[in-house]
């Protein structure tokens, strides 16, 4: 079957080949199921060959002890080729890089990172001199190659270095001194044993997903990495406040304390809740229908959302009039506008809304919104239809208003890419992060 398909590929790039040999193709590219491809100038190439290798190829791991010195940390492995296996390359990374490396790019990182090849197995085989730090996650990591070089299985084995004892017993108490609907204050006192602390505040629930996404890229070994570099660095005694926090929402503050030799205590979370807007009553949103104008290309429409004094919090948006009509319908806006998005910037609102939407001339409009009370029951759905008017003439474009990457032909977004619909996302991993290697690795001995 595998054989089946390579001749289907080869037959298929010889058709292409002759379809376009009007533009006389000088390079031949082989791309991966990933997307990376290896180009070869066709003058150089001079046959294509398939083979077979039987078996799987891969170096395995097994963990046996680990050990920390003066001169550095070493720890213990034995690794056993299989039989299709030719060489292999391994290394020693933290977890939050290990969990960024699949076959796809393991070639790629070990290029960069750790080149070595290896031949022979080991029983007992050591790295030394290493710097890992206590209490913290790493992986070992073996990539196998077929003897024509193909790199193969990754094979992985996981290991958590042991806490480094502290120096005394450094810990930070604390107050939360006033709680507002937008802003809370904290007193901190650290005891004698704390050398410095960090402290910062997360959405509940979101610091370990935090240190996930950005763990690798920011070079973030452990935790209490992210909590001290994201922080605000205090000593001894210190008030702070947190401003721009949203209404009745639940948020965690982080305090990382470490001793006089930079190793970390548990980190210290406090759990707070902003005060909520709104009342028991029915929650309400008026909408006016506001300018109508044209910057550089791109019309725009000003929506006015005016919430009631019971509105906790409310969404809202406008839509293409015949959208609504033979795809949405009221039941699908009403599950729209309930949505939950905790990580998206600009989707809960908490007081009048003047948006400013992408919106196209001469076309039918519907602005909806709707709003839940300080007790979290959603109040009915507001609505109002319009056209929007001939296009203006165009007044200069100016730099702060651009149009929003996920704008949409049935629900246009805001101009401002800072304000409605954009989600905190990260970039694919590969654009950001060269593939170094952090620790630094030695050779296998």
């Amino acid at each position: 079957m595998i054989m089946k398909r390579l001749y289907t590929l080869l037959i298929a790039l010889v058709a292409t080949l002759v379809s376009v040999a009007q533009t006389a193709p000088n390079r031949m590219l082989v791309i991966d199921n990933a997307g990376s491809y290896k180009s070869f100038n066709v003058s150089r190439v001079d046959s294509i060959i398939f083979a077979n290798v039987e078996g799987r190829v891969a170096a395995d791991i097994e963990f046996q002890r680990y050990n920390s010195g003066e001169t550095g940390d070493t720890i213990w492995v034995s690794i056993k080729r299989t039989e299709a296996c030719s060489f292999y390359r391994f290394t020693c990374t933290d977890k939050q890089m290990a969990n960024r490396i699949n076959e796809g790019n393991a070639d790629t990182y070990f290029n960069s990172a750790a080149p070595q090849t290896y031949y022979q197995d080991f029983t007992a085989g050591q790295m030394s001199e290493l710097n890992l730090k206590g209490n913290a996650d790493y992986a070992l990591l073996a990539l196998g190659y077929d003897v024509y070089g193909t790199p193969c299985e990754l094979t992985r084995v996981d290991f958590k270095t042991p806490a480094v004892p502290l120096v005394g017993n450094p810990t930070v108490e604390y107050t939360i001194d006033e709680v507002t609907q937008k802003s809370f204050t904290i007193s901190f006192k650290p005891n004698a044993d704390v050398y410095q602390y960090a402290t910062v505040s997360f959405d509940k629930g979101t610091a370990q997903q935090q240190f996930e996404m950005f763990g690798a890229w920011m070079g973030f070994t452990c935790f209490g990495d992210m909590i001290k570099a994201w922080g605000a660095p205090r000593e001894g005694d210190d008030t702070f406040t947190w401003k721009n926090m949203s209404p009745g929402k639940d948020y965690e503050v982080y305090i990382q304390a470490w001793d006089a030799n930079g190793t970390y205590a548990e980190p210290i979370i406090i759990p707070v809740t902003t005060k909520s807007m709104g009342g028991d009553g029915v929650a309400e949103i008026t909408i006016t229908i506001g300018d109508f104008g044209k910057q550089g290309d791109q019309c725009y429409q000003y929506v006015k959302y005016t919430p009631n004094d019971q509105v906790a919090l409310f969404h809202d948006m406008i839509i293409v009039k015949e959208a609504y009509d033979k795809e949405w319908g009221e039941e699908k806006i009403i599950a729209y506008l309930q949505e939950e998005r905790p990580n998206t910037v600009g989707w809960d609102y908490f007081e009048e809304d003047n948006a400013q939407w992408n919106a196209d001339p001469e076309t039918e409009y519907i602005a909806f919104a709707q709003g839940k009370n300080a007790k979290g029951e959603w109040g009915p759905l507001a609505r109002v239809e319009f056209k929007t008017p001939a296009a203006p003439a165009a007044v200069p474009a100016k730099s702060a208003i651009r149009g929003n990457a996920r704008q949409s032909v049935i629900i246009p977004m805001r101009f401002n890419a800072s304000d409605k619909g954009v989600t905190n996302t990260v970039p694919t991993f590969l654009n950001m992060v060269k593939f170094n290697n952090r620790l630094a690795t030695p050779v296998l001995r």
